[in-house]
């Protein structure tokens, strides 16, 4: 009997003792064609910049990068973050409004510590950055690529992925 209390002790001794996991946080960004036209996103990779994938998103439909997690809570309303372009596994992409325009937004970081200096701009519409995305539940964020942003987007007359 003594040696099952001890065993008993020891036991609920290591349990109590081991570390508990941290709480983690989980996010999704996700970009929707509002504009009025079909586009295509080409993101490219967040190693290389020479290797690229082209996602067509129709208008009216969305494209959604993958779910990311972490365990800082203070930096989750950091609205410079870089975590959209962590979901999209991108930090320069290129949207494409039907091969008439495209608007071209990458994250500037001159000194390799993963804190962007800056966005490109507009930067209150740069897509890599957090505080341009709006939460829309289950830990879903979201950009609505709008007329407006079809209106602001650089002429290109169908070379704009060349």
């Amino acid at each position: 009997m003594k040696i099952n209390k001890t065993v008993l002790f020891i036991s609920f001794f290591v349990l109590m003792s081991c570390p508990s996991e941290s709480p983690m946080w989980e996010r999704t960004y996700q970009i929707r064609n509002d504009s009025g036209f079909d586009t295509v996103i080409r993101f490219y990779d967040i190693f290389n910049n020479e290797i690229f994938q082209d996602i067509i998103v129709l208008d009216n439909q969305f494209f959604r990068g993958d779910t990311i997690e972490g365990s800082n809570f203070d930096a989750l309303n950091d609205t410079e973050s870089i975590r959209p372009g962590q979901s999209y596994a991108s930090f320069r992409l290129i949207i494409v409004y039907e091969n008439e325009r495209k608007m071209e937004y990458t994250r500037i970081d001159s000194d390799d510590d993963d804190i962007p200096d800056s966005f490109s701009g507009p930067i209150n519409g740069n897509l890599l950055r957090s505080g341009n995305y709006t939460n829309i539940g289950n830990n879903i964020f979201e950009f609505v690529l709008t007329d407006e942003d079809y209106n602001n987007a650089i002429p290109c007359n169908g070379n704009c992925l060349d």
